[in-house]
């Protein structure tokens, strides 16, 4: 009987670590939960291979909390909370939470080594810097021009290494191994344009989400395009462009009303000061501005179209009347030519048949149209004058004709395909 003995103590699970789920426990909905949102780590400090419950006899483990994934100090549980609540059946804590602890070793292993190859990364380009101040001069050195400092932002091109050579792909396309440098696992493979350097990372970015969840969490998920991290640390979703148009939209408008800059909004202590409203909306950029803005001219246009042939068809020979302003900056250097044009609209034979019983048939009068209020300002600079006359017609109009966010939408996406064309059709 001797044998047998220590074959058992050989295989006791004391010591044992393993993973839990907060959710393991029952818990006061009136206390603060969020430590049920977090995986801990236990460690196993007895064992009963004769636990009875019911009338069944069951092998089972007792573990204490060591600490959180993340780091989270433990809560205190005495003994006796410890043999009523901490107790996991023995298969179940060899087929899962002692399987999660070791996952959660390799995910720190992992994670370390991502480490290592961020700083490595970072050391280099420190070293390039370096050799570039140590190169001699001759003569008196240049004054350099003042740059924005560039932070290298961690992608998920930094944890892959290119292997061989690009590959046709079928078409103008090309592909190339890539090879993660986090495993040893086969290469896979990604997409580019002939004789282009590859820059999409789509399936790189794709696998270290599936294989490597924890890197892609800290490095890549907080820098992507569509999320951003809070005050709290938290990865935020952003709203998609179909969510925040509307919000754009206005911005934009502001932008041509108060005559702004369009990069105004693009300043980091603009963008937190948007955060503390919505964490979710951030500002358009000074592409997508410009874009809206011609969006909203060819509507505004297209209604005021829509408005000149339906006076056309009204009543009475003279429906309109213009005048022609020119408009000088400080000191007389640039000048812009303005027209205004002014009309009042009869009634159809319609509108006057519905008003005439009610005895409140009025012409209507309003300015359609004006391409000039003021010059912009010093501020305003790199506009072309297509994207100025835009912003002025936008702002003298928006406010007279009735138009909805779904068409701003609409012609939105169609310049977007007609830009998208040309550039196609440039290369």
């Amino acid at each position: 009987m001797g044998a047998p003995k220590a074959y058992i103590a050989s295989m006791s699970r004391v010591g044992e670590r393993g993973v839990v789920s907060g959710k393991f426990w029952l818990a006061d909905p009136n206390e603060d939960m969020a430590w049920r949102n977090k995986d801990w780590i236990v460690e196993v400090v007895d064992e009963d291979d004769e636990y009875q419950k019911g009338r069944h006899t069951f092998e089972v483990v007792f573990f204490k909390i060591v600490g959180s994934v993340d780091g989270e100090e433990a809560f205190t549980q005495s003994e006796e909370d410890i043999k009523k609540f901490n107790v996991i059946y023995v298969t179940q804590w060899d087929g899962t939470y002692k399987k999660n602890h070791e996952k959660h070793l390799r995910q720190e292993a992992t994670l370390a080594k991502a480490k290592e190859i961020v700083a490595q990364g970072e050391s280099s380009d420190e070293e390039e810097e370096d050799d570039a101040d140590n190169v001699p001069q001759q003569g008196p050195a240049m004054p350099k021009k003042r740059r924005l400092e560039k932070t290298k932002r961690v992608t998920s091109g930094t944890f892959f290494v290119p292997v061989g050579e690009q590959v046709p792909s079928g078409g103008a396309m090309y592909k190339q191994k890539f090879s993660c440098l986090l495993d040893d696992n086969e290469p896979i493979w990604e997409y580019g344009k002939a004789g282009k350097k590859i820059s999409s990372s789509t399936k790189r970015s794709s696998y270290l989400n599936k294989h490597h969840k924890a890197v892609y969490a800290k490095y890549i998920e907080p820098h992507a395009s569509n999320k951003r991290m809070n005050e709290k640390g938290e990865v935020v979703k952003l709203y998609s462009l179909e969510e925040a148009f509307q919000k754009h939209m206005k911005h934009a408008l502001v932008i041509c009303k108060d005559q702004r800059a369009l990069a105004y909004g693009s300043t980091e202590a603009f963008r937190d000061f948007i955060m503390e409203l919505d964490e979710r909306y951030q500002p358009a950029d000074v592409k997508t501005l410009a874009r809206m803005i011609f969006a909203l001219r060819n509507v505004l246009k297209a209604k005021l179209k829509f408005l000149v042939k339906k006076m056309q068809n009204s009543r009475g020979k003279k429906w309109a009347s213009g005048s022609i302003d020119f408009w000088s900056s400080k000191g007389g250097c640039e000048s812009f030519g303005g027209i205004i044009l002014h009309f009042v609209r009869s009634l159809t034979k319609r509108e006057q048949q519905q008003k005439r019983a009610t005895r409140t048939a009025r012409p209507r009068s309003r300015t359609a149209i004006s391409f000039a209020k003021a010059t912009l300002s010093d501020l305003r600079t790199r506009l072309s004058p297509e994207l100025f006359e835009a912003m002025v017609f936008v702002a003298q109009n928006a406010d007279q004709l009735e138009f909805t966010w779904e068409e701003v939408f609409d012609e939105y996406k169609k310049l977007l395909r007609e830009a998208a064309a040309a550039a196609a059709a440039a290369t």
